[in-house]
């Protein structure tokens, strides 16, 4: 149970913040589950952080599990979640199609789900927290018309199995078409895995000699391409833009390498931000579909 103190905080906050009734919130502790993607990432590393912060803060307890990119692990860690008695959820899912019947279970036991980062194709959902994606995407855009002076040839490397990429891709594509003098030439998955998005590359440079720029829909394939190009002797040739601001390509970019950008989210809030929802609909409040969260560019100019 929580203390006396931290729940009198957690109501007068939501009571007073919110303008809501938090009466649902005083019988026992709130008790969440959380079902990360894979802390193989610094990005989850932080979004989890800041679940675990918020939590704390909160009065909440959190139940943990990493099902490091398994749907499989991941359904048995919602149904273990389900018989702890947890009041909600929030997933990351695995897959946005495969995670359905996932949400479908919770959603039998009545209990509500919030995902973030990553949305599901189907299933009940409360609301989804999102970065903007799709604005990622056109910034990718721009900055590679930029880098190019408007004129070169293109390859994304993509992954088309999850919306947050998926949005990704479909935003630079749209906003690349707008620059008649860049030409996309080659999109191929790397599977968000950095020695496959190295082989990827290595590939495209073989097919398109003349490739001028290449945009990595998140960082861990962005930084395989990274490999690729400097391994080519092309540093001085292909530019790079990535997605995540991961601390390694922001090492890439501040050093001066063909990595000129990455998209940065923030996970941090992200989490923290899940929390809260999950605990204004727990004390009765009505949510959007989706709550989209900001992201900029980093460069040189502004890498820290």
């Amino acid at each position: 149970m929580r203390s006396g103190r931290k729940l009198v905080a957690l109501l007068v906050a939501l009571t007073v913040l919110l303008g809501l009734s938090v009466s649902v919130l005083a019988a026992d502790e709130i008790t969440i589950g959380f079902s990360n993607w894979s802390k193989r990432f610094v990005f989850y590393q932080e979004l989890e952080r800041g679940i675990l912060d918020a939590a704390e803060e909160y009065g909440v307890k959190v139940l943990v599990g990493d099902p490091n990119g398994d749907q499989e692990k991941q359904q048995s860690l919602v149904e273990n979640f389900l018989v702890q008695g947890v009041d909600a959820l929030i997933l990351i899912p695995i897959d946005s199609k495969a995670v359905v019947p996932t949400i479908e279970t919770a959603n039998a036991h009545k209990v509500p789900v919030v995902t973030v980062d990553i949305s599901a194709a189907g299933g009940d959902v409360v609301t989804h927290i999102a970065s903007d994606n799709r604005l990622g995407g056109r910034l990718a855009a721009q900055l590679l018309n930029e880098l190019l002076g408007g004129k070169g040839k293109v390859a994304l490397i993509n992954y088309p199995v999850i919306t947050s990429t998926i949005e990704r891709e479909e935003a630079f594509v749209e906003e690349l078409s707008k620059y008649p003098g860049l030409e996309l030439v080659a999109k191929q998955t790397g599977q968000s895995q950095r020695d496959l998005a190295m082989s990827v590359t290595e590939n495209i440079m073989q097919r398109h000699p003349d490739l001028a720029g290449i945009f990595a829909v998140n960082d861990m394939q962005g930084l395989g391409a990274l490999a690729a190009v400097e391994a080519a002797g092309k540093s001085d040739q292909i530019v790079i833009i990535g997605f995540d601001a991961e601390p390694e390509a922001l090492d890439a970019i501040k050093a001066g390498r063909a990595y000129k950008g990455s998209v940065a989210q923030q996970p941090y809030l992200l989490g923290r931000m899940t929390v809260e929802k999950v605990l204004e609909y727990l004390s009765g409040a009505e949510l959007p579909a989706s709550i989209p969260v900001p992201v900029e560019m980093i460069t040189a100019e502004n890498a820290q």
